[in-house]
């Protein structure tokens, strides 16, 4: 659930583990203004990274730098967009995240999120660039364990470039579609229809 390119940028969609733990991470500051308004009165970097965004972080980026800060941990971030000097905060995120957090796949986790953009196979296109388990495993591998042994096969990067094709697909049948036969609600039609099918294809797993 971790975006792969974005630094520090945790999942909160949901968390669990020893109490003192999540607390602990959890125990931060809450965003000043003058970060909330980050991009309002940086409109330079804001074009640059070519986004609406406004925020100087996103809230999962927030909860973890500021954790991390609490803790000492060295660091340097100017904002969302700031990969570091040579990719730096991408590694300590990895380092970070193999060390501390296990990232599992939804088919794991066993949970699933009852809004559209919450669904993994209904709104793929923001999953497509978070780790997989798979993935994780891999930075455990190099960071914590070099013995480790990996899965075999990534599934679930199988399955997200099939979703992301057929995703894309849908959008541009249902995009003509609503052309030639202009009618209420069939872009989400084929979506549902691409749901239906990735929830049929994750069950044979």
């Amino acid at each position: 659930m971790n975006k792969k390119l974005i630094p520090f940028h945790l999942s909160d969609l949901a968390f669990f583990g020893n109490t003192p733990d999540l607390i602990n991470l959890f125990d931060i500051p809450l965003t000043s203004s003058n970060d909330f308004n980050y991009f309002t009165t940086n409109s330079q970097i804001k074009q640059l990274a070519k986004s609406d965004w406004q925020s100087r972080f996103a809230p999962e980026q927030h909860i973890l730098i500021e954790f991390l800060k609490k803790n000492k941990v060295n660091f340097k971030i100017k904002h969302y967009f700031d990969q570091g000097k040579n990719q730096d905060n991408i590694k300590i995120f990895n380092q970070y995240l193999a060390n501390n957090f296990t990232i599992l796949s939804f088919k794991q986790f066993d949970i699933e999120g009852l809004e559209f953009h919450l669904n993994p196979y209904r709104a793929i296109k923001s999953y497509r660039d978070c780790y997989t388990h798979f993935q994780w495993q891999q930075l455990y591998q190099k960071y914590c364990n070099k013995n480790f042994k990996t899965s075999e096969i990534d599934k679930e990067k199988h399955l997200k470039t099939i979703l992301f094709l057929y995703y894309k697909i849908c959008s541009i049948t249902g995009l003509i579609a609503g052309i030639i036969i202009p009618q209420r609600g069939i872009t989400r039609k084929t979506k549902l229809a691409m749901y239906n099918i990735a929830t049929k294809i994750n069950s044979t797993k």
